[in-house]
């Protein structure tokens, strides 16, 4: 970098503060600019290494997550495609609970587990959860036993079971 051009009169006046401050600042300057290209070029390396951001998919028993590139992670709707997984595990659990006798609560667990699955097959999460968050917590420890292992991991993620 070019040293600042002094004024004439200035220089004449004598007053070599002024010269010192003008080196201070073109030092601080200089300090920051090679500090930002530094930077610019770690981040330029960093990119084409990494690209901008990136999605990745880590399906777990239906539950989606996606995570930055800086770490953020969220937890996602469930895909399509884990819908369709839930869809004969609820029909298996449903069967279930028709061989366990006429009974009220079995016949509600029946109509609830049939309304679950009709829900899966239309894709609509939220309405499936909806009708398993109504089936109490004792009527799944009752079918823990024949419990499909990808709708137990789908209600444990959920709070469910």
């Amino acid at each position: 970098m070019a040293d600042v051009p002094v004024p004439l009169s200035v220089r004449q006046q004598g007053n070599t503060y002024s010269i010192k401050a003008m080196n201070r600042i073109k030092v601080a300057v200089e300090n920051a600019r090679v500090t930002d290209e530094k930077e610019r070029s770690a981040m330029a390396k960093e990119k084409e290494r990494y690209g901008h951001t990136y999605n990745q998919s880590i399906t777990q028993y239906g539950g989606v997550m996606n995570a930055s590139q800086a770490g953020n992670v969220s937890a996602q709707q469930v895909t399509v495609a884990a819908l369709e997984d839930l869809r004969p595990a609820l029909a298996e659990m449903r069967a279930f609970f028709k061989q366990q006798g006429e009974s009220v609560d079995a016949d509600e667990y029946v109509g609830l587990l049939a309304s679950a699955e009709k829900a899966a097959a239309e894709k609509d999460e939220g309405k499936m959860l909806g009708y398993l968050k109504q089936i109490p917590a004792h009527a799944w420890e009752i079918g823990k036993a024949v419990l499909p292992q990808v709708l137990l991991h789908y209600l444990k993620a959920r709070g469910l079971a």
